[in-house]
């Protein structure tokens, strides 16, 4: 007998599952393990014995209505056995108080829980399928609906990422790629062909394909350089302020402890600018941040971490320690301050 699962409710309660189940007579039931014959006392490898049996049969057991049946599940048990036995309740008395699909005494409800193989749903059309570029050639993001997907699967190649894909990703320059960066679809610029003149909507790299592929690619080719070069001109503006930093900070002069008690008394802005690795001290013992007054700069690095010599620490922070030097204010000191200030006021 197949397992038949339900749903048995009682009002507003909680409802209860029944995933063993199954009918006899229209009753339902649920099926048990009964051993037969002498039972044997295994050990069971941790700390005692399990009663197990050479043979083992079904039993349908029944459930009965708690809002009719006046008897307690205990004293039901005392009459037909444990567990009950559908086939000793039949014709008795107490089968007016087995449960039945559907509505019962008392409010109780049972449905029965149809198997319900999950449909697929079909994919809708992208209004614009973007493809990029792959290892083994263009690849598609989206996934496409069965019409669309008929156009381009003439162009479509699949790579399982096996060793023969890694050695050819090796031999085309892709070093250390994962399984997972390559397996998948590949198309040729015939399957971007054949979805435009079919009507469809496509991009390459996000940049919408209005002539045709080669002029796309030729428009994104343009951007990303452009966009590269803003880059690089970018990391060399940051390494410029680095530079100047680093140069200011070459002509610092140690101080005493006295000397930074007095000035840090008074100073408690710290000047912290992550773009140029001023990012304030850290757990570690590690980080750096400046101050200023009117008359000197202040570098504040921690010397906490392992490793450090915390007996020239001349800060006291609260953990190992940190140095403070100084250089006189000046027309460099003012082009740093202004530099951090502008990289600072970009995040605002």
């Amino acid at each position: 007998m197949d397992a038949i699962k339900f749903k048995a409710q009682r009002g507003e309660n909680k409802p209860k599952y029944i995933y063993n189940g199954g009918l006899v007579n229209g009753y339902v039931c649920f099926a048990t393990s009964v051993g037969i014959g002498e039972p044997e006392q295994v050990w069971d490898g941790l700390d005692g014995v399990d009663t197990v049996y050479k043979n083992y049969k079904t039993v349908m057991s029944p459930f009965f209505n708690g809002a009719t049946c006046k008897s307690t599940p205990d004293e039901i048990k005392k009459i037909f056995g444990n567990p009950v036995d559908i086939q000793k309740v039949l014709g008795t008395e107490y089968e007016q108080y087995l449960v039945k699909v559907g509505k019962n005494a008392g409010g109780l409800v049972v449905t029965k829980i149809e198997e319900e193989k999950p449909v697929q749903k079909e994919p809708e059309v992208p209004e614009i399928t973007n493809f990029y570029n792959g290892i083994f050639g263009l690849r598609i993001s989206q996934r496409l609906p069965k019409a669309m997907w008929n156009l381009v699967k003439p162009y479509a190649e699949y790579h399982d990422g096996g060793d023969a894909d890694m050695e050819n990703a090796d031999d085309m320059g892709y070093f250390n790629v994962k399984k997972y960066e390559i397996v998948g679809w590949y198309y040729s610029r015939e399957a971007v062909d054949a979805l435009i003149k079919a009507g469809y909507k496509c991009s390459y790299h996000g940049e919408p394909i209005t002539v045709d592929f080669q002029t796309t690619a030729n428009i994104v080719a343009e951007k990303r350089k452009a966009k590269q070069a803003k880059r690089a001109e970018r990391e060399a503006y940051l390494k410029g302020v680095k530079k100047l930093l680093y140069e200011v900070w070459h002509d610092d002069e140690y101080m005493t402890e006295e000397q930074v008690f007095e000035v840090m008394a008074t100073l408690r802005m710290e000047i912290t600018c992550p773009e140029i690795d001023i990012e304030g001290h850290d757990i570690y013992g590690g980080g750096l941040y400046l101050s200023q007054d009117d008359n000197y700069l202040y570098f504040v690095k921690n010397n906490g971490m392992d490793g450090d010599d915390w007996s020239i620490n001349n800060y006291s922070t609260g953990g190992a320690g940190a140095i403070v030097t100084r250089v006189p204010k000046s027309e460099k000191t003012e082009q740093l301050l202004n530099e951090i200030k502008k990289l600072n006021d970009e995040k605002d």
